[in-house]
């Protein structure tokens, strides 16, 4: 499979061509040729084979397969505001983690979260602050219409507010690109 659009990289949605790997070499394209060549097809193989054999591991005490995780893609981390304690930990996490030094625009996913202007109002702004404090920047997306009043409302604002998830996503992307660009 390869991504002919990207939604990250400015344009409207991604796309991707799949075809059988037979059909790939039959084409003679140079991008997909490289692509093949770097993919460790025995040691994949492998590994499906022996997580078909084996029964799958029983989950953590506590664990909750359908909570919402942290994402990180190179210069851009995406966190879901479940309450202010997960986000500040994921926030705080990162923050300190070397390993994660290269993460420089943070997208607060609100989805589904109703932000009331007493306490969800100071804990957005703690996020924000965090974020800021490590040299990041803050990007609030997909707040409900109610919410909405109050964050334009905030004393401490992020660096944008946008409505959609996703195009907050590539908003992030092409900001950790201008970013990286200036160095």
């Amino acid at each position: 499979m390869i991504e002919v659009t990207c939604a990250a990289r400015g344009d409207e949605t991604c796309s991707f061509v799949a075809r059988e790997v037979e059909a790939w070499l039959d084409r003679n394209d140079c991008a997909a040729d490289e692509a093949l060549a770097a993919l460790p097809y025995t040691a994949m193989r492998e590994l499906v084979t022996r997580s078909l054999e084996e029964p799958p591991a029983a989950a953590p005490e506590g664990y909750d397969r359908n909570s919402p995780v942290v994402h990180i893609w190179g210069p851009v981390m995406v966190i879901p505001f479940g309450g202010v304690d997960e986000a500040l930990a994921a926030v705080d996490l990162v923050g300190r983690d070397p390993g994660a030094a290269e993460v420089s625009v943070v997208v607060v996913d609100l989805s589904d979260a109703i932000i009331d202007e007493a306490f969800g109002a100071v804990a957005l702004e703690r996020i924000v602050e965090s974020i800021e404090s490590w040299g990041g920047e803050a990007i609030l997306a997909a707040a409900s219409p109610l919410s909405q009043p109050v964050l334009e409302g905030l004393d401490h604002q992020p660096l944008m507010i946008q409505k959609d998830l996703q195009e907050a996503i590539a908003a992030a992307f092409r900001i950790a690109e201008s970013q990286r660009r200036t160095l």
